[in-house]
């Protein structure tokens, strides 16, 4: 006889339910689970606009760079865990330097604890 799971609650509908198995322990459907899994998208998807928008408001000009301070960033409400992709940067020796994040047209460069937009 095969051995019954206790109830859990679905974390995206909050539904009760009964895993049929051990792999399905966080949602009660696949509906739950595109659906939590789009949400997540959308609310990355909105993350990364609204840094696009406070770099734009930030009047950088094609071709300029400018350096800022985290504080200053987080200030306007921008979420340094959100970017469209990132790239180390190295140096001579193999050695890592910093991190380069994307957004759109901007890059913003963490090297050796300092922050510089770049607008490309």
């Amino acid at each position: 006889m095969p051995v019954q799971l206790d109830k859990i609650v679905c974390s995206f509908c909050k539904d009760t339910f009964r895993p049929i198995h051990r792999a399905r322990k966080k949602y009660c459907s696949d509906k739950c689970t595109d659906d939590a899994g789009n949400a997540r998208k959308r609310n990355k998807r909105d993350k990364i606009r609204a840094n696009v928008s406070i770099l734009k408001n930030m009047k950088i000009s094609i071709g300029q760079s400018r350096e800022v301070t985290k504080e200053e960033l987080e200030g306007l409400g921008f979420d340094l865990r959100y970017y469209s992709r990132s790239v180390p940067i190295w140096q001579d020796g193999n050695v890592h330097v910093g991190t380069r994040f994307y957004f759109e047209y901007y890059a913003l460069a963490n090297q050796q604890g300092k922050l510089t937009i770049f607008h490309y």
